[in-house]
Formats: C-alpha cells, structure tokens, sequence
C-alpha cells in the first residue's frame, strides 16, 4: 500500500511539474512576442529560447520560429534558419508555412531563386487568405528571377496580380525581362494589392508613417488589373536601383510582409 501510494505521489507530482512548464512556457512566450512587437529583438530571441526549452509541440515550433524572427531582425541569418526549420516540422500548418516563407525569403536574399519559389509555393498551399496570396506573389517573382517563365506566370494567377510590370525583374543585362527594350527596372515595395479601394486607401495610411520615418517618398495607390482582367490597386512606395537595396530597407522597415516589386510607371 505504502509503495503504491509512493508511485501515486510521483505521478502527481510529475503532472504539478509538466503543468507549471506549460504555463511557464505560455509566459515567457507572452513575454518574448511583447518584446518583438515593442523591437527589443535580443530580449525576444532569448525569451523565446527559453519557451523552446519548456514546450511541447506544436507549442515548441511556435517559439521556434518566434526565435528565427528575432534573430532574423538582428542578422543572424544563420542561426535563424535553424529556427526556421525547426518550426516548419510544426503540426500547426500556419506556423510551418509561416517558418516555410522565412526560409524562402532567406533563400531569396541568398541569391538562391529556384530553392526559394519552391518554398513559397508550399507556404502558400498551407496558408490561407492574404497571408497565402503573398506568399503566391513571391513565389511569381521567385520563378521569374529564376528564369521559369511558366510557372511565374502560374503563380502571378494565383496570387491574383497582373503579368505586366509586377513580374518584371533586372536581367543580368540590365533590360527588361522580355527583353523587348533596354530599359533599366526600378523597384519599390508593395504593401499589398487590393480589390476594393477603400481597403488599398486603409493600408496607405499605415504605410505614410512608415515612409515618412524611413525617408521613402509618397505611398502611391498605383490601379492595375489581375490576370483575369478584374481591377486592383497595388500598395507602393519608395523607388531603388536594385532589389537587393529595396530588400535591404524591407529589413531595416521590419515588415517582411512587404513584396519587393518591379516599380510601375
């Protein structure tokens, strides 16, 4: 009787234990998203390592990527594409293909165009909405870089946007992509493209106080057409010489959500 009771005991100890993880996991993940969205991105990375140490899946992939975004903004490249890929093994699919489009993005600021258009086609089958258009769009311009013309055009479709300008990227040469005039591309980032105006209007007053900071220019509602003809208005400001340069202000602004475009005329 003695011994069973002893065995009773550990058990309920062992489950006091397992509950004060979880809620302590819970905390420090409250913490550390606290301190992402309020910029302290050392204090975010280690609380959410320290989340990691304490969770269980899929709570354990969430602090994962929570990690990967916050060593990300410091830099760290590498040490966040370890986190990203933690987290892309998450049961949860919006925080797998959240983890599948950072890793695309790292992918992309690597030069590595053909890797990166495969992992954004993935994280838009497992995201929904807007969240799944974006990563749709990026996908086209993964393609497009990497010279799949086919495929670009496929997820432009997807994603909803034209097949103009939006899909036009500096060659080697310097020209256009269809090659049909030497004229150099600019890029601008793209907040979004919307069907309704007043949701476009919506989204450039937010971004006027994140050009107005960083010294970017006017935020232009530029009118455009998807591929089926239907009206949208893109999103856009500031003007760069080259991607690498937009994705390099895209970084410093904080808001990856941002597409780095072709710039329309």
């Amino acid at each position: 009787m003695r011994g069973r009771m002893m065995l009773m005991a550990m058990a309920f100890a062992a489950l006091l234990g397992g509950c004060g993880d979880k809620t302590n996991s819970e905390s420090l993940m409250k913490g550390a998203i606290s301190d992402y969205n309020a910029q302290k991105y050392v204090e975010s990375q280690r609380g959410a390592e320290m989340a990691m140490m304490h969770a269980q899946s899929p709570a354990k992939e969430e602090a994962a990527y929570l990690a990967g975004m916050s060593a990300y903004k410091r830099g760290l490249t590498s040490l966040a594409e370890e986190y990203f890929t933690t987290a892309e093994g998450s049961r949860d699919v919006q925080v797998a293909g959240k983890a599948e489009g950072m890793l695309g993005i790292i992918r992309m600021d690597q030069g590595r165009a053909t890797e990166a258009a495969a992992l954004f086609a993935e994280s838009s089958a497992m995201l929904s909405g807007d969240d799944s258009r974006q990563a749709a769009a990026r996908a086209a311009e993964a393609y497009q870089r990497s010279g799949d013309s086919m495929n670009a055009a496929k997820w432009r479709d997807k994603a909803g946007i034209s097949g103009t300008n939006e899909g036009m990227v500096v060659m080697g040469s310097g020209t256009a992509s269809n090659g049909s005039a030497s004229v150099q591309a600019l890029f601008t980032l793209q907040a979004g493209a919307f069907a309704e105006r007043n949701r476009a209007e919506k989204a450039a007053d937010e971004c006027r106080q994140v050009s107005q900071r960083f010294g970017l220019g006017e935020v232009r509602i530029v009118p455009s057409h998807d591929s089926r003809g239907k009206a949208m208005y893109l999103v856009q400001f500031g003007v760069f010489q080259t991607r690498t340069e937009a994705a390099s202000v895209r970084s410093k602004i904080g808001k990856l959500e941002y597409i780095v475009a072709a710039a329309t005329n």
